[in-house]
């Protein structure tokens, strides 16, 4: 069946579904199996600073050629929610000495890390969105890849 709402142009078709289609709904409460998500990989531009929108990557990716310095991993933009996972990928030339922004937040077993490996090689961060906090807590490091 195809519809040509008045909304849509008329290159736009809009496909429903099969009648013995089960459509996820918004409201509903639904365990999906044999689905992929992919993730929302942002790549960031080459710079000394770091500026991820919350509300559009799960992995922000940096390819860094700076010279041996300071980079700045500023606050994220946009709106999270609980529980909400963020990875960042940062490929260095040279090391780099990270500035932390204050909603980021290591632990006592795992503190935020000070430098990247550089070397060209690759160095992955994870966090996950603690609402109760306020803050973006660490919660993996792999470097050196």
């Amino acid at each position: 069946i195809y519809l040509y709402p008045e909304s849509l142009s008329a290159t736009r078709t809009q496909y429903l579904p099969d009648a013995d289609t089960t459509l996820v709904g918004d409201d509903a409460t639904q365990t999906l199996s044999n689905k992929n998500i992919q993730a929302w990989m942002v790549t960031i531009a080459d710079g000394p600073s770091i500026s991820i929108n919350a509300n559009i990557t799960d992995i922000a990716i940096q390819a860094n050629t700076q010279i041996a310095g300071l980079l700045t991993i500023s606050a994220p933009t946009g709106t999270p929610f609980d529980g909400q996972k963020l990875m960042l990928r940062l490929r260095s030339t040279n090391v780099q000495t990270f500035s932390w922004n204050g909603i980021f937040q290591g632990s006592t077993d795992l503190p935020l890390p000070m430098t990247s490996s550089g070397s060209n090689k690759f160095d992955y961060m994870g966090f996950v969105y603690n609402s109760a906090n306020g803050y973006w807590q660490f919660v993996a490091r792999t470097f050196g890849f």
